[in-house]
């Protein structure tokens, strides 16, 4: 064709099917460059099914969008299960349509003529970077050498897209299918392994599955058909990793251990008062220290009490093993200083829960009038307060000393100092002369003060710095417990239950229950007489352990 334009100047025109095919597969890949150029503002020839010759897609694409297009309500659930991913494969694969419709619609091509040129240029890279992205994660599933789409894949994207109506239409049609893992109980041979897999012992995988394998072929001998049914050992491991971790463990661990893998319920204790509930607790440092009566290195114990609400730690106590004497001083050693409490919480364990304690009449508690509650026994994890601060503040104690003997030390240092101190205590209690090397792993027990004093250091580190678990302040940073103890008693009046030293004295005295006779009671195989004792023949007395008889 001849034009001429207003200058004069003579320019043609012609047909692009009528040029070699050499020069139209050119043309047409310029073409492809300039028009499958990414334009979001850019609007598209509105599509009319009616336009073009639709290829019929698969049976499953016209019948699911005919259930759609009945079932609206269904349409928008399967959208808002759709993940991300769906969601820009689905994206990727309409940018690839509407560049062929761009191509058809301005450029004049054929249906298939541009499709194949689309394809070709996912694999050459001679499109538009925006269309090669799009090409990148059109495909849903992947291969380590893939690269571009399909022809057949392009030709079906296109028919689905045109069928679709509307936007949603589009992207509920176009999404790939969400490939869905087998379920572990969906696996029929699951619950007849986890016969043998739960066994206290803890067997292995390979164990359990050699008794689960024997069993099997035991009992389908000469059934062909069953014992093909019987799984590999790799698809057993892969099916009991599907399992949650609580549920994978049920059988092989029990008590505590199994509670820490189970939900929980967080206690609030912001809303308890000051004083309203402490919290008790016995543990062994994991460390040597010199027996202050004996002189050889031994474990001491440590009893902590704590204020639920602020996570003050109001007491402490070391003492050579836990029992009522340890957990007694540590309350008393927190109520001399901070009052009397509303609630004394512990485990069940005999130094904590006991008669001196919690006997009805002489119990120190009884007269402290303190409501004293225990956990259940195996349950740790209610007195998760006091547990991370024996994991923490305790482990910094003894981790200061040469003697720590803790699981994070090292095995073969550990070892050495244990051989190298009991020969030192050996050595001086025989009245030997003590080497240089006797001496130095010596030096690395603490006496029993600098065991006190490195305690009460680390107990005034968790008072006086930021705990997370605390309100946070106006500077950003957390109250310190000592801090926000203050803050609570000021702002709230709280008027502490202080004890004079007098009812310190007389409260603290452990008493025992005797029964009067004859102006007489036996305590400790000793027969106390008092003329007072004849008043109250045949009742009960208090009695306390200082030998002081008070009558009830």
């Amino acid at each position: 064709m001849r034009n001429q334009n207003l200058q004069g100047e003579l320019k043609y025109e012609y047909l692009i099917s009528s040029l070699p095919a050499s020069f139209r597969e050119v043309v047409q890949a310029r073409m492809a460059r300039q028009l499958c150029v990414a334009e979001p503002d850019a609007a598209l020839p509105a599509v009319v099914e009616s336009d073009y010759v639709v290829v019929k897609g698969p049976a499953d694409s016209v019948c699911l969008l005919e259930m759609y297009r009945k079932c609206p309500a269904l349409m928008e659930k399967t959208m808002r299960e759709f993940t991300e991913n769906q969601k820009a494969v689905a994206d990727a694969r309409m940018t690839l349509v509407r560049g062929v419709i761009k191509l058809m619609e301005v450029g004049g091509m054929k249906r298939n003529s541009a499709v194949e040129l689309i394809a070709n240029g996912t694999r050459l890279g001679t499109l538009s970077p925006e269309m090669l992205y799009a090409a990148s994660i059109a495909n849903a599933r992947k291969g380590s050498t893939r690269t571009g789409v399909g022809t057949s894949s392009l030709q079906r994207w296109l028919s689905d897209y045109l069928m679709a109506r509307t936007s949603g239409e589009r992207l509920v049609i176009m999404a790939p299918g969400k490939v869905r893992a087998k379920k572990a109980e969906q696996y029929p041979w699951m619950g007849r392994f986890l016969q043998y897999w739960r066994n206290p012992n803890r067997p292995s995988v390979t164990m359990a599955y050699e008794a689960f394998a024997d069993d099997w072929q035991c009992e389908y001998a000469g059934n062909e058909l069953m014992l093909a049914q019987l799984p590999k050992v790799d698809t057993v491991r892969y099916a009991l990793n599907k399992l949650p971790k609580a549920e994978r463990e049920r059988g092989r661990i029990t008590g505590a251990e199994y509670k820490s893998l189970l939900p929980f319920v967080r206690r609030d204790w912001s809303a308890l008062p000051v004083n309203g509930a402490w919290v008790g607790d016995g543990h062994g440092i994991k460390m040597e220290v010199v027996h202050p009566a004996t002189g050889w290195p031994f474990m001491a114990e440590i009893t902590l009490v704590i204020d639920g609400c602020t996570r003050f730690v109001v007491g402490w106590s070391l003492a050579l093993s836990e029992n009522q004497v340890a957990v007694g001083d540590a309350i008393r050693h927190a109520v001399s200083r901070h009052g009397v409490p509303l609630i004394y919480y512990s485990d069940n364990g005999g130094g904590e829960k006991n008669k001196i304690f919690d006997a009805d009449t002489t119990g120190i508690f009884s007269r402290l009038e303190v409501d004293h509650q225990t956990g259940i026994p195996g349950n740790p994890q209610a007195r998760g307060i006091i547990e991370r601060l024996n994991k923490e503040t305790l482990a910094r104690v003894a981790k200061k000393f040469g003697s720590y003997v803790g699981k994070s030390g090292d095995r073969e240092t550990q070892r050495l100092y244990h051989r190298k101190a009991r020969s030192a205590f050996n050595a001086l209690s025989k009245g030997k002369e003590l080497t240089a090397e006797q001496k130095k792993y010596m030096a690395k027990v603490p006496r029993w003060d600098e065991l006190l004093e490195e305690i009460e250091v680390q107990v005034q580190r968790h008072n006086n710095r930021p705990h997370d678990s605390l309100p946070v302040r106006e500077n950003g940073q957390h109250w310190t417990p000592q801090a926000y103890r203050n803050h609570l008693i000021k702002t709230e009046n709280i008027v502490l239950d202080m004890l004079t030293s007098a009812e310190l004295h007389e409260m603290f005295r452990p008493e025992v229950e005797r029964i009067a006779r004859r102006g007489e009671i036996n305590l400790f195989n000793n027969r106390y007489f008092s003329e007072q004792l004849a008043q109250v023949e045949g009742k009960r007395c208090a009695s306390a352990l200082i030998f002081t008889i008070r009558i009830a």
